[in-house]
């Protein structure tokens, strides 16, 4: 799902298993649109994994979950939960 917001960037939902650890059914990310339905990831994921900050995502708008990597940036995502 993509919501607008203010300068030029819109949040994408991605879908989580809430059988998971963390027992949430999405994670929003912020990103920006390079051409109609293909988005530019601008900040890191905690929870969602196979997408890192950066990476370019196909998002298909009818579609609440629907965000397909593109092409993947040279980063990673590195996460550290202290429990």
């Amino acid at each position: 799902m993509v919501e607008p917001a203010a300068e030029g960037l819109v949040k994408i939902r991605f879908e989580l298993d809430p059988k998971d650890w963390n027992g949430l059914k999405s994670e929003s990310l912020w990103a920006l649109e390079l051409h109609p339905a293909e988005y530019l990831i601008r900040n890191s994921p905690f929870y969602a994994y196979g997408i890192s900050a950066e990476d370019t995502v196909h998002v298909n708008t009818s579609m609440e979950f629907s965000a397909l990597p593109v092409s993947r940036s040279a980063g990673a995502t590195r996460r550290i939960a202290f429990f």
